[in-house]
């Protein structure tokens, strides 16, 4: 046998099937994946309608198929909330549909029934003498926002600073949002968001979920323009003022779909956005799978 030969074979036998594998991953790399000129479509298509990206923010560029997560939304006890929130005064309460509001003299609390989500707001603002004293700003706001998350909730293991974000330049008003990931994707229903203002913390929005992995099948997600152009649609038929919306963020996010109760935890396209006139920022949840609005809300 000429084993010279043969190795040369196995060589070329080798050397095709490793360019075969090779087209075989581009192939599948281009089918999930938006083209530059897609990207170009969708922005100039944005544009026209006076929508636009903010310079430093990136289109996903990937939309490979995604599991669904198992997420349980905690059952936290809100009496406890309301006792660390107002101390020794006992709150006013009042219940209006989904929703059951404390309230005192200088502080409100909300906690929703449908997300299982408090809201503290403080008319007055919670501040402190390090803060009343600094000259303002960005670290200031996020030492003041991490100092009392800690003391009123303590901050979840896990769950880590993400972004600072100046959200109401009139009022110097800062957006500090605390958010946990899981395998690098963000868990939306798993966050902590203060507002600081001049007065100090004015809101907390507080959100747990415990996380029970991934369940079923990859499914087949929407890309990037596609979603871009299902919040298109959404912004023309709700009721906002004449004037540019620029896109600040974009991101893939799990987000629980469905009532009270549900646990799936599905992909789901999260826009920011700000409405320039008004300074008045949005967050938009879009469900890649099925590339349908879910719920947008006005970060305060």
């Amino acid at each position: 046998m000429n084993t010279e030969r043969v190795k040369n074979i196995l060589i070329v036998l080798f050397s095709l099937v490793a360019l075969m594998l090779a087209a075989f991953v581009f192939v599948d790399e281009g089918r999930y994946n938006l083209s530059d000129a897609q990207e170009a479509a969708i922005v100039s298509l944005l544009a026209h309608n006076d929508v636009f990206l903010d310079e430093r923010m990136d289109i996903l560029r990937n939309f490979r198929p995604m599991r669904p997560l198992d997420l349980q939304i905690y059952n936290y006890s809100i009496s406890d909330m309301a006792a660390r929130f107002f101390g020794d005064s006992a709150p006013q309460i009042e219940i209006e549909g989904a929703n059951m509001y404390f309230f005192s003299d200088d502080r409100e609390m909300m906690y929703s029934y449908l997300h299982n989500w408090v809201i503290f707001e403080i008319p007055g603002g919670i501040s402190n003498e390090a803060f009343l004293e600094s000259s303002g700003g960005a670290a200031a706001a996020e030492r003041l926002a991490k100092e009392y998350i800690e003391e009123l909730l303590g901050m979840p293991p896990g769950m880590e600073h993400t972004s600072t974000s100046l959200s109401r330049q009139r009022q110097n008003q800062y957006v500090i949002s605390f958010f946990s990931d899981y395998r690098g994707h963000r868990l939306h229903n798993d966050h902590i968001r203060v507002t600081v203002a001049d007065t100090g913390i004015t809101y907390i929005l507080y959100s747990r979920v415990q996380n029970n992995g991934f369940f079923g099948e990859s499914r087949g997600i929407f890309s990037a323009d596609e979603a871009l152009l299902a919040l298109l649609n959404h912004l023309r038929h709700i009721q906002i003022e004449e004037g540019p919306v620029i896109i600040t963020e974009m991101r893939l996010a799990y987000y629980i779909a469905g009532d009270e109760g549900a646990r799936e935890g599905v992909p789901a396209y999260v826009f920011t956005a700000m409405h320039e006139p008004s300074e008045l920022m949005f967050n938009f949840v879009f469900n890649a799978f099925t590339n349908e609005y879910v719920w947008h809300e006005i970060i305060r």
